[in-house]
């Protein structure tokens, strides 16, 4: 079960460290990314505890994106409420 979590994660990790540079992409671009990481978040928590971690990992990977969305001066009021982390 450990193994799964570690791949998961692993692969989650890659994917966040791997993607386009958040200070070059648009705002419309950062709403996109943080509307996916969202659904994703929640779908990986309602799916298993293996998830939970996989979710955990996107959240704050939405941390990262709003800030910088509101950094840019995007308005991010609208955007998706994400579910919170699971410890």
């Amino acid at each position: 079960m450990q193994y799964i979590f570690a791949i998961s994660a692993a692969i989650l990790l890659t994917a966040c460290s791997t993607g386009p540079n958040l200070d070059t992409e648009s705002c419309q671009q950062l709403s996109i990314d943080y509307a996916a990481n969202t659904e994703k978040a929640f779908d990986m928590i309602a799916t298993s505890r293996a998830g939970r971690s996989g979710a955990n990992v996107l959240i704050e990977r939405n941390i990262v994106v709003k800030t910088t969305a509101e950094e840019k001066g995007c308005k991010t009021n609208l955007w998706t409420v994400q579910p919170s982390k699971i410890f």
